[in-house]
């Protein structure tokens, strides 16, 4: 259906091209988009080639096409009349062809397409094209020529809203602490403390002044008592002072690496929220060199730990076959744990599961349900969902008024895709 809330996946840019007909083209124009979007691994879509074997390529498609925001579909002068050798029919013509299912489940869901017309490459006619793929015709196309490659580009980065495009929160969560200095707000307090239920790590030998790397000498105030009290080992303060650097806090300057440092050090402690911390850091190579698998290896530890953001972004890592074997059945049972634990990405990930019948039986009441409730835990894109479940009358009759109601939800939220759903 549309929407779908996969929560790692952060494509907000899906490039979609054919091989054989423009790569080299493609190529340039994603290294012209790597220079102006921040991050560009995570917020770039671009190839299929990182898929591991086995997986079921319809639902990477569907996901990644699913939290993007804008498509490129890059079109040359074969895009069209490529032809499947075995068969000799034209690939376009094939439901199972890549190029076709990224193209047809943008335009589904109403995600914005611009076609890159590669030199001379015209606009293919309706008439020419699949039926779930006519109304890519009355798009407006951009020209991409070898010749004027520089000012071409120049002119697609000036149309595209890229501060909009990848100012999007991604559907996995990094999980925001909050309150001042040393203090944890209320409702994370449960999260805060299971660290006590974990046999205490030792910190580093010698830690009694500095990290190593991380140093506390140019601290003052608030943020020098927490990193104080971090050093009397206390992980929850090692977890709080790790936020304060992630998010510039009290004064700091924004340093993932030393936010890395101290997660690492409240996680070797105990501390089940600092060990999701720093597999979020993981997932999306921030302070940190991106890697999957030690994701997977601190949501787990995280989880095991009773954090919900550690379960949450562990289920994650399941739907989308990141670090692990792709397995809708335990995306399903971490999403839940961490959706029960109070974790709104954990149930806007369950209501995705229950609307495209992954791992469980399909149910658009189910997702409805977990779609509100991760749109009540602030979750804008659940806002965005259920107004499409109650749009399309798939969890009951038709009702735009209900609709439009969590579509305003959804905008104010900062749902791009959510306002332009409204009247």
């Amino acid at each position: 259906m549309k929407v779908a809330s996969v929560s790692h996946i952060m494509s907000k840019i899906f490039i979609s091209y054919r091989r054989d007909d423009s790569q080299w083209q493609t190529k340039r124009l994603y290294d012209a988009l790597c220079d102006q979007v921040p991050k560009p691994k995570q917020n770039i879509f671009y190839d299929l080639d990182s898929m591991r074997v086995g997986r079921d390529f319809r639902a990477k498609i569907d996901a990644a096409v699913s939290q993007c925001d804008l498509m490129i579909a890059v079109i040359g002068k074969n895009w069209l009349s490529q032809v499947d050798n075995e068969t000799g029919n034209r690939r376009i013509d094939d439901p199972n062809d890549f190029v076709r299912i990224e193209i047809s489940t943008a335009l589904r869901r109403e995600i914005p397409v611009v076609p890159v017309l590669v030199d001379e490459t015209t606009m293919p006619k309706a008439e020419k094209l699949p039926e779930d793929l006519k109304s890519l015709s009355y798009r407006h196309g951009v020209k991409l020529r070898l010749d004027s490659f520089h000012s071409d580009m120049d002119a697609l980065l000036n149309g595209l809203n890229l501060t909009e495009l990848v100012g999007r929160k991604p559907f996995w969560s990094g999980k925001r602490l909050a309150g001042g200095g040393a203090a944890i707000v209320s409702a994370l307090a449960l999260a805060l403390l299971v660290w006590s239920k974990i046999p205490f790590l030792p910190l580093s030998e010698g830690a009694t002044g500095s990290f190593e790397g991380a140093g506390i000498d140019d601290l003052s105030g608030v943020a020098l008592m927490t990193a104080e009290a971090c050093l009397a080992r206390k992980p929850s303060e090692c977890t709080q002072m790790g936020y304060l650097f992630e998010t510039g806090g009290e004064g700091l300057n924004p340093n993932a690496s030393r936010a890395a440092l101290f997660y690492r050090k409240a996680c070797e402690g105990g501390h089940a929220l600092g060990c999701s911390k720093l597999g979020y850091l993981h997932r999306t190579g921030s302070g940190v060199e991106p890697d999957d698998d030690l994701a997977v290896q601190f949501y787990r530890t995280g989880c095991d730990g009773k954090d919900s953001l550690g379960c949450s972004n562990l289920g994650f890592m399941y739907i989308e076959g990141s670090g692990v074997e792709q397995n809708y059945k335990l995306a399903e049972t971490y999403v839940r744990i961490g959706c029960e634990g109070g974790e709104s990405i954990g149930c806007l990930n369950l209501g995705y599961l229950y609307e495209n019948g992954y791992g469980l039986k399909q149910s658009y009441s189910m997702a409805s349900h977990y779609y509100e409730k991760a749109c009540e835990g602030g979750q804008p894109i659940g806002c965005t969902n259920l107004g499409l479940l109650y749009e399309d009358g798939l969890n009951g009759p038709k009702d735009l008024a209900r609709a439009n109601e969590f579509y305003r939800k959804g905008c104010d939220g900062g749902h791009p895709r959510a306002c332009r759903r409204l009247p």
